[in-house]
């Protein structure tokens, strides 16, 4: 937002380190939580927008952390010790490790493995569950997305098929026989399930993925622009300026 100034670093930094387990190199949602690769992702965020630089022991622990959670095998990515595998891990971990400037420990073999596990995690409809035949979500799929444009490997999707289920999750106005979710339905926006309302957080995973797989761009996009930008003008007004609509 622009505003640096309105928060200080020294105001949450200390909370971020005191969440970080030496013993692992990751981080926990909260002091003395276990290690977890959401967590672990979005404390690098936090020191990266702060502008806090890791030492070296400490980066060479995280990336291990981080390079133990990937099944060599299978291609799979666990969030923890517990190896349960989900899209959302295998973005928070390639993220992470491109943040931390070790994404070259991930070898062209190892990336073709989670490129591969990532891809069938692709629907019939189109888009990307957690894991194979799961349901298409939003989130899921722009972790996907972005997974795989950090592989570079965005040419192994199937483009036509994503490309329709985005399209979908365009939010237009619904006859009035049919079931209303309220005055947001007519302002735009992105849903990211079937049967849901727009939000802002489907809003950004949807929009992400136009951009990141160059639709926007090419033109291919087929949603209006204006419509997305007045549904998140709607949401500032009734959270931020108190209208009830």
């Amino acid at each position: 937002m622009k505003q640096p100034s309105m928060l200080s670093a020294s105001l949450f930094i200390p909370l971020v380190e005191k969440c970080r387990n030496d013993q692992d190199g990751g981080y926990g949602g909260n002091v003395g939580f276990p290690s977890h690769v959401l967590y672990t992702f979005s404390a690098l965020q936090i020191m990266a927008l702060a502008g806090i630089t890791l030492v070296e022991e400490d980066v060479s622990k995280t990336v291990d952390f981080l390079l133990q959670r990937i099944n060599a095998t299978t291609g799979e990515i666990y969030g923890d010790a517990f190896c349960m595998p989900d899209t959302r891990f295998s973005y928070c971990v390639l993220a992470g490790l491109h943040l931390l400037g070790a994404l070259e420990r991930v070898d062209e073999s190892l990336r073709d493995r989670i490129a591969a596990h990532l891809l069938c995690c692709q629907g019939d409809d189109g888009g990307f569950g957690m894991t194979p035949f799961a349901e298409s979500h939003g989130g899921q799929t722009f972790c996907v997305v972005a997974s795989l444009s950090i592989l570079g490997k965005l040419d192994k999707i199937d483009k036509n098929s994503l490309h329709s289920w985005l399209q979908l999750r365009s939010w237009k106005k619904k006859e009035k026989d049919e079931f209303e979710h309220g005055p947001a339905e007519k302002a735009g926006g992105f849903h990211g399930r079937s049967c849901k309302p727009p939000d802002s957080c489907y809003s950004w995973w949807i929009g992400a993925c136009f951009v990141i797989l160059g639709f926007v761009e090419s033109n291919t996009s087929h949603f209006s622009c204006s419509s997305v930008q007045f549904f998140f003008f709607f949401l500032w007004l009734v959270y931020y300026c108190g209208f009830d609509f």
